[in-house]
């Protein structure tokens, strides 16, 4: 495409050097730019354009949701364990049971904890889950 285009506007300039007479710049004109609009659009019209787009599956989806939702618990422990040890405690055991609804809500079913005073771990754990 590009080679019939540089080829084109070569044979353009030489055929507008051989003019015989200004009377022809318009008709000339037209005629190579029709010439060179051809050269271009010719290719292309011959060209195979295939687009291979993957089919998604259910499996794909559900795989990627769950992918999603296992990063969305292991952020949230991870977050719980920092504020836990912040506040001084030892955590031993920190595991989050979580769902995610299809309108994107998170809910937070079961913790399973073990730290170095379970009762002021279980404050502050509901402090910073409740809403």
């Amino acid at each position: 495409m590009i080679f019939s285009a540089c080829m084109m506007s070569l044979i353009i300039c030489i055929a507008d050097m051989l003019k015989p007479n200004e009377n022809y710049d318009k008709q000339l004109k037209i005629l190579f730019s029709l010439m060179f609009i051809l050269s271009i659009l010719i290719p292309i019209s011959k060209a195979d354009f295939n687009f291979d787009f993957k089919e998604v599956n259910s499996t794909d989806i559900q795989y990627n949701e769950n992918l999603l939702e296992s990063e969305i618990e292991v952020n949230i422990e991870r977050n719980l364990s920092t504020k836990l040890k912040e506040q001084g405690l030892t955590v031993e055991n920190l595991d989050i049971t979580m769902n995610i609804s299809d309108s994107g809500s998170i809910s937070i079913s079961k913790v399973d904890f073990s730290t170095s005073d379970d009762k002021t771990a279980e404050n502050i754990i509901k402090a910073n889950l409740e809403y």
